[in-house]
């Protein structure tokens, strides 16, 4: 074996030990998270942090996919951007539950409340920046062309001025309930610095969106396989943050938010993954049968839930009509007080009746089951006995 390649496998090596030592934290951060978050759950006054499933659910799964990828490709800087992804997310839960327990579920029990709260007021947007640059760097690690190079400085301007803007702003933090940042500088305080920063990451992750879009139409081969697997996944991705946190608080329907919700869990999942799939190549050219299934039983549930919904409307209205022609429930109810309708007396009187009828009956059948009947009886009409039996019934009523 030659010197160079004897060290290119100790790097190699030495490269997967890192990338699995990451991994590592990232899960202990997040054991300890869901510790934390357990001990705030048995505090039924304490509010609980808003975002713990998607910043815990996506630290095991990036760090997990980046190590394997790390592990195996280290050249490429997709696998390490996972990583730090991943630990970053463990950090940002853990720090928002630390905060929470130390300062609300149990105050004074724990040092670092405050300090915890401090880091989970900024560390999200480093978080979405790292997004931002694996959208930018798949597949091959590097740059589209020289061109994006301003783009790519761009977003790192805009993270590190973000995170130092959020981390300096006075307020509550989001998702923290009534934590504020205890190290926010009041000069700053109107400025809507969570807002603001959002919106520049959002504009930025569309001009990533369009950027690989571009290659998706440019690429030949197994480089558009490539991206259609992560176009893909970021598409479910994408679609469950607009529904979870920008339609379905406008317009204040739950069954959204679950959808949202579901949605972004499962692209947290898939995108990790798909782009494990493109860059390890197993099982790439299987994305286009995931697609055409995908847009068959999309457009299938969703023209059965429009058919659903439209029928749903159209017998509420159908019966809110009917209700408005003829008079409701309670005024067909007698009151108290009320003297009794004609029909009440009547349906009383025939209900009278047929209880005096049928126990006459079962009064005469157990008296024929016990002697034998008189023969003209027996050569009797039918119906006769129940007519004599039904006019004695009437006059004793």
């Amino acid at each position: 074996m030659t010197p160079q390649r004897r060290a290119a496998r100790s790097s190699t090596r030495a490269a997967a030990r890192l990338a699995w030592v990451l991994w590592g934290l990232s899960a202990a951060l997040t054991v300890l998270g869901l510790l934390l978050l357990t001990l705030n759950r048995s505090r039924p006054d304490v509010p609980l942090f808003d975002y713990w499933a998607e910043y815990a659910w996506g630290a095991v799964v990036f760090s997990t996919v980046g190590a394997v990828i790390a592990s195996r490709r280290p050249e490429n800087p997709i696998g390490w951007i996972f990583c730090a992804a991943g630990l970053v997310g463990g950090v940002h839960h853990l720090s928002a539950e630390h905060a929470i327990y130390a300062l609300l579920a149990a105050p004074d029990t724990l040092p670092g409340g405050e300090a915890g709260a401090w880091i989970a007021s900024w560390t999200w947007v480093p978080y979405i920046g790292l997004l931002l640059f694996l959208g930018l760097l798949f597949p091959a690690g590097r740059l589209p062309t020289h061109r994006w190079r301003w783009y790519a400085a761009l977003v790192a301007a805009v993270c590190l001025a973000g995170a130092i803007l959020v981390a300096l702003s006075p307020g509550p933090i989001a998702g923290l309930g009534p934590i504020t940042n205890p190290l926010g500088i009041g000069a700053i305080g109107g400025m809507k610095t969570d807002f603001l920063v959002q919106a520049l990451l959002g504009a930025l992750a569309l001009l990533t969106a369009a950027s690989m879009l571009g290659r998706l139409l440019r690429a030949r081969g197994e480089e558009r396989q490539q991206l259609k697997w992560f176009a893909y996944a970021a598409t479910v991705l994408a679609g469950g943050v607009v529904l979870a946190y920008t339609v379905a608080p406008a317009i204040g329907v739950s069954w959204v938010t679950r959808v949202g919700f579901a949605s972004v869990m499962v692209g947290t999942l898939g995108v990790p993954i798909a782009v494990g799939i493109a860059i390890l190549r197993h099982h790439l050219y299987d994305i286009d049968v995931l697609i055409n299934r995908t847009l068959v039983y999309g457009l299938l549930t969703a023209t059965l839930g429009a058919v659903y919904f439209s029928a749903a409307s159209c017998c509420s209205r159908e019966s809110a009509a009917c209700y408005s022609r003829f008079p409701s429930a309670p005024s067909l109810a007698r009151r108290p007080n009320s003297p009794p309708s004609p029909l009440h007396s009547r349906s009383r009187r025939c209900s009278t009746r047929c209880v005096a009828a049928s126990r006459c009956l079962s009064t005469a059948g157990s008296t024929a089951a016990s002697t034998t009947p008189p023969r003209r009886w027996r050569l009797s009409p039918p119906g006769c006995e129940r007519r004599r039996i039904w006019r004695s019934s009437t006059k004793t009523s």
